[in-house]
Formats: structure tokens, C-alpha cells, sequence
């Protein structure tokens, strides 16, 4: 067995261990995690695939994967590639927006981004059932190959496609704000991930255009298994990445020691943030990001991280959250909104989820909502 294989092999088993860890994790980054988790299982799977149906001697050490590897079933198989990559674009743009937002929830609404998969496993599945015992070289069907080749093309528009998203959004909300919250470690996981990604989907297009051998397809995988392998390496040297900083966002007296914010002005930022939080209530949209609430008050990003951090000792949703469980205190108080459920009175106060709304209620009065309500009656 060549260096190769073993790299491959290697990377796929060590992807399944990877998520079987990730989903035990019990942090502010549970829910990021868990995407990361279906992320590598997916590469590991097709790593698995791309081996036994492109590598004979492994075929030879592993029989079982010549059931794959049989003339009748390779096309079958290259279907199962395609309909597993169109998971990975919305999972990886979903693990991007659970790591900068800890409010960030997986609802109905989202599943309308694994339309196309669902739609390629259901092109699959008839073909799946089909016997083409009698023809082994359906592959080479002008038809068939068309149709594939659509679909294949079809696969890379989507990724590329999730790959602008999610350039735009790390853009907008991570690599602009200075000092940002989440780290330089975290960020610099995320820029390796979407370089990463480039770099997949930019050799993988030329391979198909270019209608290389099954063995160039090789170094597709091998940035994956390393992909892998980073994931690994950051368990072991930085943690944090995976577990979330701690409040308020691991603020050091070191990480503004260079910030040009001077007493005066952080004053002058936090009571224009204090009157603006009092008196327009931004807390109650659901979508506010720090991005957002600096552009209403027309305060640099890093500035009003800044302030939030070193003022209130809390990061930006410890900070959001935090009036938003007073503003539903305060409607629980009140007699006239007693005819309000719990979770009305949650995505009221600015909560898109009830999850989140009653870990950020018990997180400051020890109970829930709806037990701090039945105790006052």
C-alpha cells in the first residue's frame, strides 16, 4: 500500500473520529460544531468512495469494496459524489454563521438550501434500483453522459455559489471588524477553510474540463484529508477554536493595548450606546449583528466591540441578550401581557429561538421563564 492510500485512508478514518468528538462537545459552539461533525463525515464517506472505486490495490486488501468498484455500479456511485458535495456548501455556510452568531438556529426555513441535494438523490434513486448487468457500459452512453456531465457542472455552480456567500459574510462580519471577537485562532481556521475550498473546487473544475484520469482526482482528496488533519492539529493546539471563548470573548488587558481608542472617546461611545439601547431598542430585531448596531450609531466595528468588551465586561450577545431577557422581565411582569405564551413574549423581546431564550433567562435568574412567571402567581 502507497503513501498515498495511507494519507487517504488516514484522513477518512481520522475525519469519523473527528466528528464522533465534535458532536460530545458541550460548549457555546455546540450547534457549529455539529455542522463541522456532518462536514467531515461527508468528506470521509467520499474519500472512502473515491478510494474503493479508483484504487485497485486497495480493492485487493479490502474485497468489500469491490462491490462499489463493479463496471455496473461505478456511474451509480459517482451519482452518491454528486449528491453528497451539494450538502457540503450549505453545511459549511451554516457552521460560518453558527460560529459569529451564538443566537444562530437551525429551523424549517433553512432546509430550502438542500433543495438541490434532495433533488439529486431523487434523479439517484431510480437509477440506483436499475440493474445494468446486461450493459456494462452504460457509462459510455452518449445520453447518459450528458446527463451526468449537467449534473457534475450543476454541483459546481452550487459550491462556487456558497462559496461567494460565504467570502461576502465572513467579509462583513469577521475579517472588517478589527480585534473581532471570536479570535485570531477562530479566524484563521475560517480563512484556512475557505481557502481550502477554493483550492477543491478550482483543481476538481479543471480535472472536469480538462477530463483528467481517475488518479489526478487523487489530489482533490488529498486536500481534503488534509483539511482533516487541520482539524486534528487544531483539537490538540487550539482548542478554543472549537470550544468557544469565554466571556467576555477572552478579552485580555493585551488585546486593546494597541487599540487608539482613547478614556475620552470610549466614554462618549458607551452613554451614546447606553441612550441608543434605551431608547430605540435595536435588541428587539432578531437579525441585529455588531455590524449593524455600529453602522445605527455610527461607531467604528472594532470600536464598539471594544467598548462593549472592556465597559460591560460582556461580549456583543452577552450584551444584546442581556436587554433582551430585561425587556421580557418586563412583559412577564406586566398583568396586561398575561394572555402572552412564554415564546411570544421570547420572539417579542428580540429571540428567534425558545432555546435560546430561556438558556440567556437562566443564565441570569437561575430559572426559566415560565417557572419565574408561575412563581409570581
Amino acid at each position: 500500500m502507497d503513501i498515498l492510500v495511507i494519507i487517504l485512508l488516514l484522513g477518512a478514518i481520522h475525519g469519523i473520529f473527528l466528528a464522533v468528538i465534535l458532536v460530545t462537545l458541550k460548549n457555546p459552539r455546540r450547534l457549529a460544531n455539529k455542522f463541522l461533525a456532518i462536514i467531515l463525515l461527508l468528506f470521509s464517506v467520499i474519500i472512502f468512495l473515491h478510494i474503493g472505486l479508483h484504487l485497485e490495490n486497495v480493492r485487493t486488501l479490502f474485497p468489500a469494496f469491490e462491490s462499489i468498484a463493479n463496471p455496473h455500479q461505478v456511474f451509480k456511485s459517482l451519482y452518491v459524489f454528486d449528491t453528497l458535495a451539494l450538502l457540503v456548501g450549505p453545511l459549511t455556510y451554516f457552521y460560518f454563521k453558527a460560529i459569529v452568531d451564538v443566537n444562530f438556529t437551525f429551523n424549517r426555513e433553512k432546509l430550502v438550501h438542500f433543495i438541490p441535494a434532495i433533488v439529486c438523490a431523487g434523479l439517484f434513486t431510480p437509477l440506483a434500483l436499475i440493474s445494468f448487468s446486461g450493459n456494462p457500459n452504460v457509462a459510455d452512453n452518449n445520453a447518459v453522459q450528458i446527463f451526468y456531465m449537467a449534473i457534475r457542472w450543476f454541483v459546481f455552480s452550487q459550491f462556487l455559489f456558497y462559496i461567494v456567500l460565504i467570502v461576502i459574510f465572513s467579509y462583513k462580519n469577521v475579517w472588517m471588524i478589527k480585534d473581532h471577537s471570536l479570535g485570531s485562532e477562530t479566524i484563521q481556521w475560517m480563512t484556512i477553510l475557505i481557502i481550502s475550498y477554493i483550492l477543491l473546487w478550482g483543481i476538481a473544475a479543471l480535472l472536469t474540463m480538462t477530463d483528467a484520469g481517475n488518479s489526478a482526482w487523487n489530489y482533490v482528496w488529498i486536500i481534503a484529508s488534509l483539511l482533516i488533519y487541520t482539524c486534528g492539529y487544531l483539537g490538540l493546539k487550539k482548542p478554543s477554536v472549537f470550544q468557544g471563548a469565554g466571556s467576555p470573548d477572552n478579552v485580555s488587558i493585551e488585546k486593546y493595548k494597541k487599540s487608539v481608542l482613547s478614556s475620552e472617546m470610549s466614554d462618549q461611545y458607551m452613554k451614546k450606546l447606553e441612550n441608543f439601547m434605551r431608547q430605540e431598542k435595536p435588541y428587539l430585531k432578531n437579525d441585529l449583528s455588531l455590524p449593524i448596531l455600529a453602522d445605527q450609531l455610527k461607531i467604528p466595528v472594532h470600536h464598539l466591540s471594544q467598548v462593549i468588551n472592556e465597559r460591560f465586561n460582556q461580549n456583543f450577545y452577552e450584551f444584546i441578550n442581556r436587554h433582551r431577557v430585561e425587556h421580557a422581565l418586563s412583559l412577564i411582569k406586566d398583568e396586561s401581557y398575561g394572555h402572552l405564551k412564554i415564546a411570544e413574549i421570547g420572539y417579542q423581546s428580540g429571540f428567534n429561538s425558545i432555546s435560546v431564550f430561556n438558556a440567556a433567562f437562566k443564565k441570569m435568574y437561575h430559572q426559566t421563564p415560565a417557572k419565574f412567571r408561575e412563581i409570581r402567581k
